[in-house]
């Protein structure tokens, strides 16, 4: 955060690059009792979880971007701009837009 830019610095380290691991920790327990899971819409909760999942292997790890066209096709819908903002609020859930531009999610990070 800087007096010119009110957003926070990213979460990561800007070469974090987990390209190359394959899988995650999910805390199992966490998760499930997350208010994502206990009340929000299950269809909804799908896309932030694909989100959590594409943000492992982004560039830094744990961020995507916040371009609405490249978040839509990240999550899944192609180019249906529509169909996801229709679930984009709760998806979005607890992400944060730093100084760098993108989004990224304090659990994941």
């Amino acid at each position: 955060m800087t007096a010119t830019d009110p957003r926070p610095s990213p979460l990561v380290p800007s070469e974090t690059d987990l390209t190359s691991i394959p899988s995650m920790l999910v805390d199992v327990r966490r998760a499930l009792n997350s208010e994502l899971m206990t009340e929000c819409d299950p269809g909804s909760a799908f896309f932030a979880i694909v989100l959590f999942y594409e943000s492992w292997h982004q560039r830094p790890a744990a961020s995507i971007p916040s371009s609405d066209t490249a978040l839509c096709k990240l999550a899944g819908f192609g180019r249906d701009q529509a169909s996801w903002q229709r679930v984009a609020g709760v998806a979005m859930r607890g992400w944060v837009l730093c100084s760098d531009g993108r989004y990224y999610h304090p659990v994941v990070a």
